[in-house]
């Protein structure tokens, strides 16, 4: 009866997490998970940061330049725009797609799990 649930407990967990990682490879993402990725970018890269995300030195190098070109365009269309809404929706979208090329989908479900641990 253990292995019963234990097995159930394995299955399901495997059959949310592969759910997500489709969802995110496919951009079939809702928006509350794609503005928790989002929040990479906000962070500052640092080695809490590399680690929580096991990045490699690629991944290190692209992820710092996007997160420093995104600062930059979100300061300057909040400083610049009237319509700052629909200017910072255009950034969200062009930065998230660029964040799904510089990290795997693993690493982002893995960020966005561990941010929704931290709210609760």
């Amino acid at each position: 009866m253990k292995k019963y649930f234990t097995l159930l407990a394995v299955t399901s967990i495997l059959l949310v997490s592969t759910s997500t990682q489709a969802a995110m490879a496919n951009g079939n993402n809702s928006s509350i998970e794609k503005k928790k990725a989002l929040t990479i970018l906000f962070k500052q890269v640092d080695r809490s940061l590399i680690n929580e995300l096991q990045l490699n030195e690629m991944q290190y190098i692209q992820l710092r330049t996007l997160n420093k070109k995104y600062k930059e365009e979100a300061d300057q269309i909040n400083a610049t725009s009237t319509t700052v809404d629909s200017k910072i929706q255009e950034l969200n979208n062009k930065y998230f797609a660029e964040l799904n090329e510089v990290l795997t989908a693993d690493q982002i479900t893995t960020f966005i799990n561990k941010q929704t641990i931290a709210l609760n």
